[in-house]
């Protein structure tokens, strides 16, 4: 096992940190851990508030400063993308190949969807370059339609492992 030391009174193992280069080295910590497998586990881009109740599961006393600095950390590392969408708080997701989204409207959730229309290019006007294509879908989710279907009443947040 390899020990670094970085201070005069604490010593470190390397299997503690992510990165190959000393610079890039970030703990890996059980809440980073944590938060990663929630983003993992989820499949789709997570909301803050998604992501800290999902690594409370595996660490009651997560609080969201840390939620916020662990994203910002992995987001650096290129680990995880920031998925913004307008009038809405940024979510989170595993870094993928390129892809669309989509937003249920009952219940905010955000998936992902790996298809992309192969004619997008004839939608632009004559002489038009197209750079870079972002689609998101509103709709409704297959499990807010079961719920409209049977009347289950939706006043809870139900997050999805």
């Amino acid at each position: 096992m390899q020990v670094l030391l970085l201070s005069r009174h604490r010593k470190f193992s390397s299997h503690m940190f992510f990165g190959e280069s000393r610079k890039s080295m970030v703990r890996n910590t059980q809440q980073r851990k944590a938060i990663n497998n929630a983003l993992v586990k989820s499949g789709r881009p997570l909301s803050v508030n998604e992501i800290l109740a999902l690594a409370q599961n595996e660490i009651n006393t997560l609080g969201i400063a840390t939620v916020y600095r662990n994203l910002k950390a992995l987001q650096e590392e290129g680990q995880i993308s920031q998925v913004d969408l307008p009038g809405q708080a940024p979510r989170w997701e595993v870094t993928a190949s390129h892809h669309h989204h989509f937003l249920c409207r009952t219940c905010d959730k955000l998936y992902e969807i790996h298809a992309c229309p192969d004619n997008i290019r004839q939608l632009l006007p004559e002489g038009y370059n197209l750079e870079e294509a972002y689609i998101l879908l509103l709709g409704q989710c297959n499990d807010c339609i079961k719920m409209a279907k049977t009347g289950t009443n939706q006043d809870f947040i139900h997050l999805r492992v």
